[in-house]
């Protein structure tokens, strides 16, 4: 198992969170910035993605070749830190 941490910053435009893996990944992501942003897939948009308050946190199953993206609303940044577990088949 191999634990990967970072701290971006989340703008109007999608960002790429997590890259996808070959195994799959358990994430904790924590909205550590004063807007909520929103995380799914590359195309995650602030009325389509899952919404992550301030001083939140979630945690969930990436599966094997997917990714997570978050984005905040129109105007807005927020920073976002994660915590992935990798794991690995053997």
């Amino acid at each position: 198992m191999t634990i990967v941490t970072n701290q971006i910053t989340l703008t109007d435009t999608p960002s790429l969170i997590v890259a996808a893996t070959v195994a799959g990944a358990y994430v904790n992501i924590l909205n550590r910035g004063s807007k909520t942003c929103f995380v799914d897939g590359a195309n995650v948009t602030a009325t389509n993605g899952y919404e992550l308050r301030n001083n939140a946190n979630m945690t969930v199953w990436i599966a094997p070749g997917e990714a997570i993206y978050g984005v905040c609303g129109t105007g807005d940044t927020t920073a976002v830190c994660f915590f992935a577990s990798l794991v690995y088949s053997a």
